[in-house]
């Protein structure tokens, strides 16, 4: 069984110890493709200085981009050779052990076609923040759904795909700023055959201001998450429910999308007022209809904007 573990590029800050970390595996059968985004970094010097056969590098000629990130995501797929694959970004890592818990994952639960590995969000310096939810061993993709509704955080590191059925799905699905392409790309591989969750920490996620999550065109993430919304409704009103569970929670899924994204995108609003001003809240009431956004959304993501800013002028006051 070989994995590939791929890693697409563009941040030097961190690159040598995310790449050390991914030959550290105590499970020696894989391959680690790395894909420099055509950097302005020295991204030659940091891979070249690691001699190990198992590493495939690949320069672009041209930079895809943020908002194209998911091209590049999917030519390190292009470029991978492994029976299952996994992807992470050039300031994450992973633990030594990842990919020994991820063999046993699927030799108990061999006909999936994802399976999860529990998440270490650490911070700039390395740092341990938050550890992920524990999860049920094996869920459906209602079960993965409605959790990632209610309170799940997840990223696309976390997760071990079955190569052909990841390219048969088309890679990783294409959103602006891959902003909902994990959780689309995920519920895609889950299918009607479920996933297998690990629940000791194997993967992990640094949270730093440089990421895409932290940065990027709110306009683009709005139309990304009408995208996200759109493929999610028509995902479950097609999924063939067969458990009593399953039908309840496609059910309640189905009633819930529509604010749930409307959370989201007040969320999203609330960051980009306090970031850059109330002049902001005109900007967005021009664009509610675009959005198709209720004016009262505004109104009230500018009441959570002034949460945030008080929130930061506390936190900067006690330092």
């Amino acid at each position: 069984m070989k994995f590939s573990i791929l890693m697409p590029v563009f941040k030097a800050k961190y690159l040598h110890e995310a790449i050390t970390s991914v030959l550290q595996q105590d499970y020696a059968d894989f391959e680690l493709v790395i894909v420099n985004d055509a950097s302005p970094y020295d991204i030659d010097s940091i891979v070249m200085s690691f001699a190990d056969s198992r590493i495939k590098y690949h320069k672009n000629t041209v930079n895809t981009g943020p908002i194209n990130i998911v091209d590049n995501w999917n030519r390190c797929l292009e470029l991978s050779s492994g029976d299952y694959i996994m992807m992470i970004g050039d300031d994450d890592k992973i633990e030594s052990n990842c990919l020994s818990w991820y063999k046993a994952m699927i030799d108990k639960h061999p006909t999936l076609d994802v399976y999860h590995g529990r998440t270490l969000i650490i911070g700039p310096n390395g740092q341990p923040l938050t550890l992920q939810d524990k999860r049920a061993e094996t869920e459906t993709a209602m079960d993965a759904i409605a959790e990632r509704m209610t309170h799940r955080q997840q990223f696309i590191g976390d997760y071990l795909f079955n190569a052909k059925t990841l390219k048969q799905n088309g890679g990783f699905i294409k959103l602006p700023l891959a902003w909902g392409s994990d959780d689309i790309t995920v519920f895609k591989a889950i299918g009607c055959k479920g996933i297998a969750n690990i629940n000791e920490p194997i993967f992990n996620y640094r949270n730093n201001p440089f990421s895409i999550t932290s940065s990027g065109n709110v306009d683009l993430k709005m139309d990304a998450m009408n995208l996200h919304k759109n493929w999610l409704r028509d995902f479950v009103k097609h999924y063939n429910a067969t458990t009593r569970t399953d039908i309840i929670l496609k059910c309640q899924i189905l009633q819930k999308l529509d604010n749930y994204f409307l959370k989201k995108a007040a969320n999203l609003i609330a960051s980009d007022i306090a970031t850059h001003g109330t002049t902001r809240v005109l900007t967005w009431m021009q664009k509610a209809k675009k959005h198709n956004l209720p004016i009262k959304l505004i109104i009230y993501s500018m009441v959570e904007a002034c949460k945030i800013k008080n929130q930061h002028s506390n936190c900067n006051a006690k330092k």
